[in-house]
């Protein structure tokens, strides 16, 4: 207990400046230091008679907004924005493949003899026809035939587009 008694007293803290030294100090991308204070205290205890004396340093330290803008906020919504790009494209293909196969269904039904419902011949063939600019004429192949033949042609006149037919 001797010996602790005089290393106490043998100990003296100093501090050598106001602020602490920063000159180790690494600039971070996450924070600011805003400033660095030593304050020394000397403390007794009811159990000792000698003083004890500390330094006690005090960082404060400011958080970077923009830290979590770039390495959080944004990547999460690249991230969803491509998924959602995509997931969009697969229901594209999924969407396409499907009216593929309706549509080979529809050809290879009416050249086995099966007539194409006239529901299918006026739904595709007039309505969605009209929205994507195609138009049909029907002409008969001969004069006394019954046979008909639909003619598909684009229309791109500039009158009819803006007549929004």
């Amino acid at each position: 207990m001797i010996l602790g008694i005089i290393f106490c007293f043998q100990v003296e803290l100093a501090k050598q400046t106001e602020e602490g030294d920063v000159s180790n100090y690494q600039a971070n991308g996450e924070f600011d230091l805003v400033s660095f204070h030593a304050v020394k205290n000397v403390a007794n205890y009811s159990c000792c008679v000698e003083p004890y004396p500390d330094i006690t340093y005090t960082i404060k330290l400011k958080r970077r907004p923009m830290f979590y803008v770039f390495n959080l906020i944004l990547p999460c919504i690249l991230i969803n924005c491509i998924g959602l790009y995509y997931g969009t494209s697969i229901c594209l293909v999924t969407f396409a493949s499907g009216l593929s196969v309706v549509t080979l269904n529809i050809y290879h039904r009416g050249v086995r003899g099966t007539p194409v419902p006239k529901v299918f011949k006026t739904l595709i063939l007039d309505r969605i026809g009209k929205l994507i600019f195609m138009q049909f004429d029907t002409i008969n192949i001969h004069k006394n035939s019954k046979f008909q033949v639909r003619i598909l042609y684009f229309m791109f006149t500039c009158k009819q587009l803006y007549q929004g037919i």
